[in-house]
């Protein structure tokens, strides 16, 4: 498989090449059979929607998490101190 990877990819007959995918794609039937980069993405269509929707939703929650502050230090102390207590503490 390397060796024919090999001599597939030196080829410069374009004609040659895509025979070769056709064929190889009509031998696999609905298997997956070329190794072509982002394949195995988390967006490919061969994922399942629940695991995409849900990593969607975690990378839209921590943006969100982010722009409130939630990652800043100090972002709790602050909530649980009395208003005005900043100030005995030399903060703004």
């Amino acid at each position: 498989d390397a060796a024919e990877r090999r001599r597939w990819l030196g080829s410069v007959d374009t004609r040659a090449r895509l025979e070769h995918c056709r064929n190889k794609l009509a031998a696999a039937g609905r298997r997956p059979a070329l190794n072509l980069p982002g394949a195995g993405s988390w967006m490919s269509p061969g994922q399942s929607a629940f695991s995409s929707m849900a990593l969607l939703i975690i990378i839209v929650a921590l943006l969100v998490a982010k722009a409130l502050g939630l990652f800043e230090t100090g972002f709790f102390r602050r909530l649980t101190m009395p208003s005005g207590a900043d100030r005995h503490y030399g903060r703004d």
